[in-house]
Order: C-alpha cells, then sequence, then structure tokens
C-alpha cells in the first residue's frame, strides 16, 4: 500500500503525509512521514492527548502554536517507533509548582528513538531565559536532565510571587533589589516515583539589601 503526498486542512493547520506499507499482514513492515503545520497548543489539543500526557499539560500551562514532522514506523505485530522533531513557536508558559510565566519561547524538541533532546529560548520583560533537556526513555520511569540559564533577571514583585510561602516571606523580609544570575540544574534519576533533584548556583548583580527587623541598608 502506497500512499503519496495526502494533505488536509483544519484553520491555519496544515497536515501532510505519506507513506508505504508492505503487505496487508500484521507482521509486515511501513513506514509514515507526516508534517504538520501551525498546530495550535489549547484545550482543545489536550483533550485529544493520551491521559498520560494531561498532568505534563497541566503543569506547564502551555500556549503558542507548533510544527511537527516526524516519521512513524511499524515494525510488524502492532509495534511502532517514532522519530520526531517539534519546532515550538512563541509560546508560553509556567510551571505550576513556579509560577513565573515565560513568553516568546522558541526552539526545537527532538526525539529519536529512546532519546529526547529540547532546546528552547523565551523570554521574560527584557531578559532571555535558556533551557536545555535531555529525556532518556521518555515515561514514567524516565531519567531527564534539564538545564535553565538566565544572566540579570530581575528580583522583582512577579519573581516574589513565584516562589513558594517560605522563600517569599524570606524575600520580603529581607527587601532585596537588584538582579541575579542563575543557572540551575534538575535532575531525575531513572525509576518510578522519582523526582527532581535541583542544583542552583546563583550570582547577585548590584543588589540592596534592607531587612524588615534591622532596616539599615546595605548595597
Amino acid at each position: 500500500l502506497l500512499v503519496e503526498r495526502f494533505s488536509a486542512r483544519n484553520g491555519r493547520t496544515r497536515i501532510q503525509g505519506s507513506g508505504q506499507f508492505f503487505g496487508g499482514e500484521r507482521t509486515n513492515p511501513g513506514k509514515f512521514d507526516v508534517q504538520i503545520t501551525d498546530l495550535a497548543v489549547d484545550q482543545r489539543l489536550r483533550k485529544r492527548l493520551p491521559k498520560a500526557w494531561h498532568k505534563f499539560y497541566d503543569d506547564i500551562k502551555p500556549t503558542g502554536t507548533i510544527d511537527v514532522e516526524a516519521r512513524l514506523i511499524y515494525r510488524g505485530m502492532g509495534k511502532w517507533a517514532a522519530n520526531s522533531m517539534v519546532t515550538v513557536k512563541d509560546f508560553s508558559a509556567a510551571h505550576r509548582k513556579f509560577d513565573y510565566r515565560v513568553n516568546h519561547i522558541n526552539g526545537t524538541v527532538t526525539q529519536n528513538g529512546p532519546l529526547l533532546i529540547a532546546k528552547l529560548r523565551g523570554r521574560s520583560g527584557q531578559r532571555e531565559i535558556d533551557l536545555t533537556a535531555r529525556v532518556t526513555n521518555p515515561g514514567p520511569a524516565a531519567e531527564s536532565i534539564v538545564d535553565i540559564h538566565v544572566e540579570r533577571l530581575p528580583i522583582d514583585q512577579k519573581l516574589i510571587n513565584a516562589c513558594n510561602p517560605a522563600t517569599r516571606k524570606t524575600l520580603k523580609s529581607l527587601q532585596v533589589r537588584g538582579t541575579f544570575d542563575a543557572d540551575v540544574r534538575l535532575h531525575r534519576p531513572p525509576g518510578l516515583g522519582n523526582k527532581h533533584r535541583p542544583h542552583l548556583i546563583g550570582r547577585l548583580n548590584r543588589c540592596s539589601v534592607m531587612y524588615d527587623g534591622f532596616p539599615y541598608e546595605l548595597k
């Protein structure tokens, strides 16, 4: 069975593809290439995602559009493999545990067999925020390493509001003003039930501090 250059549209979204299947038996191999452009990431897409993806979607609350290029390989007996590249276009996202929204996110997420690589850059105000991620065997037992880099990010109300209550209280009592550089690594070991372990290196830039209990400004 040969499928050549099929295409379809839904609003701005366009789907194109072609494929080939060798015979009609479940044991026979095949492959299928598909390209999707300008796919909106919104609640309509969430409803169509596998349930296993719903928590991830809800955690980061994404908006924007994506392009998708994928090759689906059928190895027979109901077994599929996929290689894909997702191009993120003008995304916005914020994680529920650190509700600091990053806008104008662009970059790529590439999956090649069991390895997923993400390279993204977004902005908060005038500051660029870089994120790279490496996920091995995506799924509940995946190992992942996420690196985040930012320079001269303002210590402002947006940042303070995103912190957990204890950190928020400390920052407010210290009345910290200025900017900081940060390199954050989140490592999740392989295995079910494991969580990300954070490691942070931060550098303050021309900051001032004035503690509520002793209002003497330090610069």
